[in-house]
């Protein structure tokens, strides 16, 4: 009698669709952090959009520390101090560049210590550097300061042990700051009591025409959100990468963000997994799959059945995974050693 092993190929399919627009805001996502090595720093954003979409009133920083009253959408007051990244906290608040724009699809990195550090690192060059570290400008464009002093030049950086990003909109005229998207990770509870954002019952007056006070609507309480818990430690080298574009069971409606969405609601924990670095091509609905090598006795009459075990690497996104499953000759031959077989598993 003999034994046969199959390997069946496996084929997984994914489409992009494309097109040009231009309009603002529209939904962006924070889609990889990297906090170690210091020098290879860097925050990546996606634009799931069909179309491009423009970054000129794009805002991204980690300039949030409540013990020292300091909050991102306190922008709209023109005071850095408040707006956070001007405070000596080691930290920034960003704006990109006046003119930049991310294409329908595209991923784009933000370098915290600078192209030369990150160019170390990957050997890549970054789409955008927090600031110009080598003192010479270089070919790579420089993130603006939201407000003058808001990035600290000196020491800038992601906290490794906790550190909340913010991802935002703001036209410069109206009251209140568009949610694009939020990130925070940490183990330590008050640490996170500190630097988590929840602008609930917030009020705030910025530069319109009147001097009425805008009102932001609830976000999700910090005690209830559900950020990264890296109780073990962060393991070095590895970034926090986005592994569901759909943002889990974010909250739809109701909150601060470009539709309604609550983007302080996000299920962090199981959206964002530590995964290799993979600047500039981001890791969004991309699931591996494995098929387990089968054998059996097939004896010297009749037919026998054989499984075959199917895994990802990750939790299927929202709408399941489809895969193309094919058999193909090895040891064994197709009409008659095995009935081949083939079509889409979900």
């Amino acid at each position: 009698m003999k034994t046969r092993t199959f390997i069946p190929a496996v084929i997984a399919l994914l489409l992009l669709s494309a097109s040009v627009h231009a309009a603002e805001p529209y939904e962006l996502l924070l889609s990889e952090v990297l906090v170690t090595p210091t020098e290879g720093e860097y925050i990546e954003i996606f634009n799931p959009n069909a179309f491009a979409v423009d970054l000129s009133n794009v805002y991204i920083t980690d300039a949030t520390y409540a013990p020292g009253g300091s909050f991102y959408f306190k922008i709209v007051t023109g005071d850095a101090d408040d707006a956070g990244g001007a405070g000596g906290y080691y930290d920034f608040h960003a704006r990109f560049p006046d003119g930049s724009s991310i294409g329908a699809g595209e991923y784009q990195t933000v370098a915290i210590a600078g192209s030369a550090g990150f160019f170390s690192v990957f050997g890549e060059m970054p789409t955008y550097e927090l600031f110009e570290e080598e003192g010479t400008a270089d070919a790579i464009p420089d993130m603006r300061e939201a407000l003058p002093g808001s990035i600290d030049f000196a020491n800038a950086g992601l906290t490794n042990s906790c550190e909340p990003v913010i991802l935002y909109y703001w036209d410069g005229s109206t009251d209140l700051v568009v949610d694009l998207d939020y990130l925070i990770w940490g183990s330590s509870s008050t640490v996170i009591q500190e630097k988590a954002i929840d602008k609930t019952g917030v009020t705030i007056d910025g530069p319109d025409a009147g001097s009425t006070p805008s009102a932001y609507l609830n976000d999700t309480a910090v005690s209830s959100q559900q950020h990264i818990v890296d109780s073990n430690g962060h393991t070095f080298g590895m970034s926090w990468t986005r592994i569901d574009e759909s943002e889990g069971t974010e909250t739809p409606t109701g909150g601060n963000g470009v539709s309604g969405e609550d983007e302080t609601s996000e299920n962090m924990n199981v959206t964002f997994a530590e995964r290799t670095p993979s600047p500039n091509t981001g890791f969004l609905g991309t699931v591996g799959v494995s098929v387990a090598d089968s054998s059996i006795t097939e004896g010297n009459s009749g037919t026998q059945l054989m499984n075959f075990t199917i895994s990802l690497t990750e939790a299927a996104p929202a709408g399941g995974v489809a895969v193309q499953v094919d058999t193909t000759d090895g040891t064994a031959t197709s009409g008659s050693d095995y009935v081949a077989i083939g079509g889409v598993v979900k």
